[in-house]
């Protein structure tokens, strides 16, 4: 299967040859802080203040991009919410007989949404360039980076 397109903004932070070719049907998001979601809950927004502030500071953060991190942020909670069942009762669970002997045992519930939450914001970090080899070809300019910090300094 061949590799998913990157967006034309991408290809140009990773300084690729393909970044020379304008697609004139690709959408170009506007950058900027996406609306804040009021359906969140606390920690699903220190979640989601969290990454906007990651992907604001790398330059790649735009309006369109809120609905995707509300998302994560969700199921960022729900990870460690889960994670935290499975430390206390364990990843397995016993399977009784008739006269309540152990038989076997399985897997709980919880470590298999564990491990599906777990691939899924995997999958998520990967889009938005969180891991270190979602980021390893990018490359920002000097004075983006510098602007960036300015603003933080003198706001």
């Amino acid at each position: 299967m061949p590799p998913k397109p990157q967006p034309l903004a991408t290809l140009k932070l990773k300084n690729s040859a393909h970044a020379k070719y304008h697609r004139k049907t690709e959408p170009l998001p506007t950058p900027g802080m996406p609306e804040r979601s009021e359906r969140l809950t606390d920690a699903e927004l220190e979640v989601y203040d969290y990454i906007i502030s990651k992907l604001d500071n790398m330059g790649v953060l735009t309006i369109t991009d809120g609905k995707a991190i509300e998302r994560y942020a969700y199921n960022y909670v729900r990870y460690w919410q889960t994670a935290e069942f499975v430390r206390e009762h364990g990843e397995t669970q016993p399977v009784l007989d008739k006269e309540g002997n152990v038989k076997s045992h399985v897997l709980r519930p919880e470590s298999q949404l564990l491990n599906t939450l777990n691939l899924q914001l995997l999958k998520m970090e990967q889009d938005f360039g969180l891991t270190p080899s979602s980021r390893a070809g990018i490359q920002l300019e000097k004075t983006q980076h510098e602007d960036k910090q300015k603003q933080k300094f003198f706001a």
